[in-house]
């Protein structure tokens, strides 16, 4: 499936968020902690999450790579653009367009409803990351 490289940054951080959900609780001595409780979600969902994460990994790295070497060569090779400048205007510039780009990577699609979409609390802007891989109407 072709998808846009920003897509491909939204996807990963979609996959990663179900992962699980970070709640407050209370230890065994009454101290607040930060626990994951993970979503209710099928095996297939979760074992197409994993195998969709390694498939948009290579795609990830490249994006990174690029933007890294985009900002050495803006930076003068220090990786430190001051805001407001030419040099931190082209690099934008620069990135905006690497991320309008598209790469064809391999994905699982996804039926909504085994998102559990009416137990399962998953932001919104979670669900519009994972539209394009998504089947099913909400």
């Amino acid at each position: 499936m072709k998808l846009k490289r920003s897509d491909i940054q939204a996807l990963a951080a979609a996959f990663q968020y179900l992962d699980g959900r970070q709640e407050a609780a209370k230890d065994a001595d009454g101290r607040s902690v930060v626990v994951v409780k993970p979503y209710d979600l099928p095996v297939g969902v979760r074992y197409a999450i994993g195998r969709n994460l390694r498939h948009l990994k290579p795609a990830l790295e490249a994006i990174q790579d690029t933007r890294t070497a985009i900002i050495k060569k803006h930076s003068g090779n220090t990786g430190v653009i001051k805001a407001g400048t030419p040099e931190h205007a082209a690099a934008d510039q620069e990135i905006a367009e690497l991320l309008r780009g598209e790469d064809e990577v391999e994905v699982h699609r996804i039926k909504v409803t085994d998102l559990n979409i009416g137990t399962n609390q998953i932001a919104g802007s979670v669900i519009e990351a994972l539209l394009p891989i998504l089947d099913g109407e909400i």
